[in-house]
C-alpha cells in the first residue's frame, strides 16, 4: 500500500469539494434559497474564505442539489463517488488500515477506483466553472474554443443525455 496515494486521494476530494461548492455558488438565490437544500450561505466569498459556519454542507447534500437541479448527475457513478467517498473518509481506516487481515491489491484497487472518479468529475466540475467565467466575461460560449476541461464536460453531457 502507497500511503502517498491515500494522501493524494484525500486532497484530490477535498478539491474536487471545493469545485462543486464553487459551482453551486454561481446558482441563482432562487436555487440557493430553496429550504430543502440548506445552502443559502453558499456564496463564492464564504467558500473562498474557508468560512465553515457558512458553508459546512456534507458532500451529499451537495450532490443532492446537482443532482435536482443538473439532472445529469443523477446517475449510479454520480452515487458510486459518494458512496466511495463517504467509505474513505469514514471508514477506511477501519476497514483496511487496521484489519490486521486486508488484501493489499483490494486496498489499490479501491484507491485507484476512487481517484478515478474523483479525476474525471474534477474535470467536469472544472469545465463547469471554466464556461461560467466565460459566460460571465464574454457573454457568450464559442465552442470553438472549449479547454479541455470543457471538452470533458461536453462529453459527459452528450453520453448521458444519449
Amino acid at each position: 500500500m502507497n500511503f502517498a496515494d491515500i494522501g493524494k486521494l484525500l486532497i484530490k476530494l477535498q478539491y474536487l469539494e471545493t469545485l462543486m461548492k464553487l459551482l453551486i455558488s454561481l446558482f441563482n438565490s432562487d436555487i440557493k434559497g430553496k429550504k430543502k437544500y440548506k445552502i443559502k450561505d453558499l456564496s463564492a466569498r464564504n467558500i473562498l474564505d474557508d468560512n465553515t459556519k457558512k458553508t459546512r454542507q456534507t458532500l451529499g447534500q451537495l450532490m443532492n442539489v446537482l443532482k435536482s437541479e443538473m439532472p445529469n448527475f443523477d446517475n449510479e457513478e454520480f452515487e458510486e463517488l459518494l458512496a466511495k467517498r463517504n467509505r474513505f473518509i469514514h471508514s477506511f481506516h477501519k476497514e483496511f488500515l487496521s484489519n490486521k487481515n486486508f488484501d493489499d491489491k483490494e486496498v489499490t484497487l479501491f484507491i485507484k477506483e476512487l481517484w478515478l472518479l474523483a479525476d474525471k468529475y474534477t474535470k467536469i466540475f472544472t469545465g463547469f466553472i471554466s464556461l461560467a467565467a466565460k459566460l460571465i466575461g464574454k457573454g457568450k460560449i464559442s465552442v470553438a474554443g472549449i479547454d479541455e476541461d470543457e471538452k470533458y464536460l461536453y462529453e459527459y453531457l452528450i453520453g448521458n443525455n444519449s
